[in-house]
This record gives C-alpha cells, sequence and structure tokens, in this order.
C-alpha cells in the first residue's frame, strides 16, 4: 500500500515537471537574437533571428502552430506610439534551429517632402536601449549595437536608404 506521504509527493512532482513544462513553451529564451530591420519608404522590414538550444527548439517544433501565432501577437501586442504590424509570418529553420520573425512595421516614418523622420520608440522602450545611451555605432546609412538583453547575446542592426542622423530613439534622412 502506498503511503500518503509518497503519494502526495509523487502528486506534487508530476505537478511540478507538468508547471516546467507548460513554462518551458512561454518561459523560453532563445540563446542568441539578432534583430534587422530595412527601411523601404514609409514601411520598415522587421527581422528578428532567434537562434535556440535543442531542447527549447524540440518543444517549439511540438507546438509549430501555436509557437507561431504567440510570438505574432505579441510582437503586435508590445508595439507602441501609433506604430502597428502588417505581413507578419514565422520561419523555422530546423537544420539551424532558428525562428525568424517577419514583419512590416507601419505608422513610424513620417515624410515632409524629401526628408524622413523614423520614430524607433517601438523598438527600443521594451529593450531598455536608446541609440545614444547604448552607444550604438553609425556608420552612413546604418545603426548597430551589440550586448546583452535579459542574459541573451543580442545584436541589432538597422539599415536606411541614404545618410543618417539620429537622436535618442529617432533617426532621419533625405532622399538624393
Amino acid at each position: 500500500m502506498i503511503k500518503p506521504r509518497f503519494l502526495i509527493s509523487g502528486i506534487l512532482l508530476l505537478v511540478a515537471i507538468g508547471i516546467v513544462l507548460a513554462n518551458s513553451y512561454f518561459g523560453l529564451k532563445p540563446k542568441k537574437i539578432l534583430i534587422k530591420t530595412q527601411v523601404e519608404n514609409t514601411t520598415i522590414h522587421y527581422e528578428k533571428k532567434s537562434f535556440w538550444n535543442v531542447v527549447g527548439f524540440s518543444n517549439i517544433l511540438k507546438s509549430q502552430e501555436k509557437f507561431k501565432l504567440d510570438q505574432i501577437s505579441e510582437f503586435k501586442k508590445g508595439l507602441r506610439y501609433g506604430a502597428s504590424a502588417s505581413n507578419c509570418k514565422i520561419e523555422i529553420n530546423e537544420l539551424k534551429k532558428s525562428t525568424i520573425l517577419r514583419c512590416d512595421v507601419n505608422n513610424v516614418i513620417s515624410k515632409y517632402g524629401d526628408s524622413y523622420t523614423a520614430e524607433f520608440e517601438w523598438l527600443l522602450n521594451p529593450l531598455r536601449l536608446d541609440f545614444l545611451d547604448n552607444n550604438f555605432k553609425r556608420s552612413e546609412d546604418m545603426l548597430s549595437w551589440e550586448g546583452k538583453i535579459e542574459g541573451i547575446p543580442t545584436a541589432i542592426i538597422l539599415n536606411f536608404p541614404a545618410p543618417i542622423n539620429n537622436c535618442h530613439a529617432h533617426v532621419w534622412w533625405s532622399k538624393e
């Protein structure tokens, strides 16, 4: 006969395993992230590539459709400051154990004649970053940054169609 103490311990263990398995999907953290953007007219083409460990990626493969829907929903829900997303999709690469979220971000670029201004609070604020305070590197038509966000090695590369200037969360350029 099973003693109540062992029965309760067994039930608690099964509950703990269930919680870990349930959280292993939502609480899943990638081991590396690469965020890229490319500006085209008044649209920002956003791409977030996440690389996963074997266990994490296995969990993603078990629930691919749910993972895709949740990632797109989470991205859209996180947009602020008037930004919106369209044409969102997730690509899963089994060979590289990676996922790629691609979306077009709209309503963040203003055009005044031949000049453009892009607001990046939608990207920077949730990551607790700032172009100036976090030392983004600026080249003629690109801003880039590398570091850790919540312990995850992250690289960000923002590409523009012309030479740029920037402040803390805005970038501006003129078409020649």
